[in-house]
């Protein structure tokens, strides 16, 4: 169950010692706080209680925190990218607009993938799975940007801030674990790309056999309803998100 992150610790008390495991790659913060709990155990109630980490965080990830920076930028690079887009490039068709995307989405994730991976060495998982959703995660926040563009035009900024940033960073469960975030948060999360970015990367590289597909699946609804967003928009207002006419 640990390894399934259903659970978070579990105390076994059939040993000789009794025992605490943990898993701190699952969030560091839960872990320490279990820990913190553990010390505190007196003797006469069974303490001082081994605390065991079944998933431990490597010395060139000691927070878990990698995989949080790692999406906030390719989050970031998707949504900057398309505010560059409609400065530099306005008369862009909306096949090259989606196009654009692809090829951002593509290349993106794989310069974030070369620079914690074999570049700095700062998480070691499975290449092609790491480059996917890095990839998603640029396509996701620059498919919704796009859609904002063709709605609400310069104003896209808002609604893509406060959904990504504001709201989807707080909630991504990377620099905090979800059981320890305010409810909402806890609930929101669950149904953003950010977490769920954050989530796949953290199976990839920590669970390797436990890998979810719930995240998957959260990732790629946002990547189709924003794709689905942008066309529809387009459609009916006669504008490329770049502000150009459609027909």
């Amino acid at each position: 169950m640990i390894a399934e992150q259903r659970i978070y610790g579990a105390l076994v008390l059939t040993a000789p010692h009794p025992r605490l495991l943990v898993a701190s790659a699952a969030g560091t913060s839960v872990a320490r706080l279990l820990e913190q709990a553990a010390v505190g155990v007196p003797p006469s109630a069974g303490g001082p209680l081994d605390v065991i980490d079944l998933h431990p965080l490597p010395p060139s990830d000691p927070e878990g925190l990698v995989s949080f920076y790692v999406t906030l930028a390719a989050t970031i690079l998707g949504f900057v990218t398309m505010f560059q887009l409609r400065a530099n490039a306005p008369g862009l068709s909306l096949r090259a607009w989606l196009a654009c995307i692809a090829a951002l989405a593509a290349i993106g994730g794989l310069v974030l993938t070369l620079i914690v991976d074999p570049l700095i060495g700062a998480l070691h998982g499975p290449f092609l799975e790491l480059w996917a959703a890095l990839a998603a995660e640029v396509a996701a926040a620059a498919l919704f940007n796009s859609a904002m563009l063709t709605l609400i035009g310069r104003w896209a900024i808002v609604p893509t801030w406060g959904l990504f940033i504001a709201i989807g960073n707080a909630s991504s469960g990377g620099a905090v674990a979800p059981p320890l975030l305010p409810a909402f948060y806890r609930f929101v999360g669950r149904f953003l790309p950010n977490a769920a970015t954050v989530e796949t990367v953290r199976n990839a590289v920590y669970f390797r056999h436990n890998q979810q597909f719930a995240p998957v699946i959260v990732e790629a609804a946002w990547i189709v309803c924003s794709l689905l967003a942008v066309l529809l928009a387009a459609e009916l207002l006669g504008q490329t998100p770049g502000g150009g006419a459609t027909r």
